[in-house]
């Protein structure tokens, strides 16, 4: 079975303005705003479902406005296990979507910082099914007021039953994880050279680091470096593929990484290759970035765009 976890989902508002988003004048919003999913790990879940692999959606959500986050989620029809937290608000996040087609501006609120008691109640409520072999997908940060020491507590958990853990968090949570055996991680260069201490310039430099840093990711089974436009790298052991993804005329690649993520998770399900791996999740992000909302993609297009990705092999 997988999961995903979501410690700090939110409701997205999407607004599509008119024209160019310019600093120092009026923006004008062309509709009223669109209310998608928020929160990385839903993201994931969706794309899971998209792709053919059945998956839990668990989450700590705040009770105010949880119900309307609910409807959202149900139209994407994945199954769902949810915390709900009394006298705690869902955040919010406004995503900006201009004409010039080169992707979309986001500012997102925190959200509610997460006590050991109710970490404690979500893990034995909506978590006791977990067993070993069992992926489970920790995508995107708690509030930054989380206790480290709360997150570790999950993680200490779930290592304990033996599942195949993937980690697509950053800053000290990225820090955090990298000391737990992880079945796939996707830092962007910054994030990975934040961790490391050190600048990544391009995918070649990520190679070179990954090679240079094996006692920190030593833990890591597949590694994925993500530079937007300019494509990412794919790791394991000493093999690293860049993959180049198709040119398309952005919409809104917000979810755009967490879709990767679930191509990347589909595929090893799938018991493809690495470059296979690579291969399918940069055209499941690319189409992602075609959609207007913030959760979803379409599959025919994924196919489409499948044969435009181009890879090369270093090393």
């Amino acid at each position: 079975m997988i999961y995903t976890i979501t410690l700090n989902p939110a409701i997205d508002h999407i607004l599509n303005i008119k024209g160019k988003l310019t600093r120092g004048k009026t923006n004008r919003i062309q509709k009223s705003s669109c209310l998608d999913v928020g929160g990385k790990g839903t993201h994931v879940s969706v794309g899971l479902k998209l792709l053919g692999h059945e998956n839990l959606c668990s989450a700590i959500l705040g009770e105010k406005d949880s119900e309307i986050f609910k409807e959202l989620l149900n139209q994407y029809q994945v199954e769902t296990s949810f915390l709900k937290v009394e006298g705690q608000t869902m955040r919010h996040n406004y995503i900006l979507v201009d004409e010039s087609n080169k992707g979309s501006l986001m500012a997102a609120e925190y959200g509610f910082p997460i006590k050991r008691e109710v970490m404690k109640n979500f893990i034995n409520s909506h978590l006791k099914e977990i067993k070993a072999d069992d992926i489970v997908i920790i995508s995107g940060n708690p509030s930054k007021d989380t206790p480290m020491e709360v997150f570790e507590y999950l993680l200490d958990v779930l290592v304990e039953r033996k599942v195949r853990l993937v980690a697509d968090v950053s800053g000290e949570f990225l820090k955090t994880m990298l000391r737990y055996p992880l079945l796939f991680a996707k830092p962007n260069s910054h994030e990975l050279g934040e961790t490391l201490a050190c600048k990544i310039n391009s995918l070649e430099e990520c190679y070179q680091v990954y090679l240079e840093h094996q006692p920190l990711l030593k833990n890591i089974e597949y590694l994925a470096v993500s530079m937007g436009a300019e494509g990412s790298i794919f790791l394991k052991n000493e093999s690293a593929y860049i993959f180049y993804p198709p040119k398309v005329k952005t919409i809104n690649d917000t979810g755009s990484g967490d879709a990767y993520v679930a191509g990347v998770v589909a595929a090893i399900v799938n018991g493809k290759s690495l470059s296979g791996i690579g291969r399918l999740a940069t055209a499941v992000g690319a189409s992602k970035a075609l959609e207007p909302l913030s959760t979803g993609f379409n599959v025919d297009k994924v196919d489409e765009l499948l044969e435009q990705v181009t890879y090369r092999k270093l090393g």
